[in-house]
């Protein structure tokens, strides 16, 4: 169930990567986090988390895992 959660949301981030709106990776990484029963993040978490993350990274399957990794805190 979560991995089925997981794969159909990170498919959302794709437009979101290609216009780099953090905004818009802020709000559905948090959607990602309630659906899979993890506490939202705060602003400053999120902005803590890119800092360690390349969610933007110029190739889509990097950039894909890099926000997956920062949804669940792996950073």
């Amino acid at each position: 169930m979560i991995l089925a959660t997981i794969t159909n949301e990170a498919r959302h981030f794709k437009p979101i990567w290609r216009e780099g709106d953090r905004d818009a990776a802020f709000l559905l990484c948090n959607q990602i986090r309630v659906k899979t029963g993890v506490p939202e993040y705060t602003k400053n978490k999120f902005d803590e988390g890119c800092q360690y993350r390349t969610i933007f990274h110029e190739k889509w399957k990097v950039a894909k895992d890099e926000f997956i990794n920062l949804v669940f805190g792996w950073w």
